[in-house]
């Protein structure tokens, strides 16, 4: 809801998160950065500390039929997250989207 935006409570609960898990990289999924509320949503996570990763991802879908959906990567640690695309990727598509396929 637009009201409840830039109250910073979003960015503290986020900074807690990444406190309590900082020994390892946070990996999440962001739409393309096409539309202003794409870009600033892209911009929150950069502030706290995530950069994107240089790969193209794909999103499996959500109901069978449907096509894959081009997203990106960003991780706390994008080096890492580079050198480590394809286990990242990999990783995702199994353990969240319970996707057998490898991408």
């Amino acid at each position: 809801a637009p009201h409840r935006r830039n109250g910073g409570w979003g960015g503290k609960a986020l900074q807690a998160f990444l406190t309590q898990n900082d020994q390892l990289p946070v990996v999440l999924e962001v739409e393309e950065p096409n539309t202003s509320m794409a870009q600033r949503r892209i911009a929150f996570y950069e502030r706290h500390g995530f950069g994107m990763l240089h790969n193209p991802y794909l999103q499996p879908p959500y109901r069978e039929g449907d096509e894959m959906l081009p997203l990106r990567l960003m991780t706390t640690h994008p080096d890492w997250g580079d050198a480590h695309f394809d286990f990242i990727t990999n990783s995702i598509h199994r353990t969240v989207y319970n996707w057998p396929r490898q991408v």
